[in-house]
């Protein structure tokens, strides 16, 4: 069955908006209360992140503990290299009058970083969760 005409994208950006809301929602709880967020995944279902760790192993990285921070998260250097990039593509696009979407290319660079970085961070074990 099909949904009346314009449903379909009023109940995703409602779906997105509370998605939103909760995840801000989460963070200020964690964070206020004087802790690292916890993976949202990972809080519910045991199972971590491509991005489990990222923050500590930041911190780590400017402590200069190299070793702990490749520990936490190996894949923190080339995420937050890529997201530097994404940026960069973005506002390219966007001071060219072009829409913010992002490049098939750049999209299969994502999905391959992450897919590496979660079988990773699976391989390591909950030590480094």
């Amino acid at each position: 069955m099909a949904l009346p005409r314009g449903l379909g994208n009023r109940l995703l950006g409602a779906v997105a908006a509370f998605g939103a809301c909760f995840y801000v929602a989460w963070n200020v709880v964690w964070i206020t209360g004087g802790h690292v967020p916890p993976s949202i995944l990972q809080a519910f279902t045991g199972w971590p992140v491509a991005t489990t760790g990222m923050t500590r192993s930041v911190k780590a990285a400017l402590r200069g503990d190299i070793a702990a921070s490749i520990s936490w998260n190996a894949f923190t250097v080339p995420v937050c290299a890529l997201l530097c990039a994404t940026a960069v593509v973005l506002a390219r696009r966007r001071s060219a009058g072009r829409s913010l979407v992002m490049p098939a290319s750049l999209a299969r660079i994502w999905m391959l970083v992450l897919a590496a970085a979660w079988v990773v961070k699976l391989a390591q074990g909950h030590l480094w969760w």
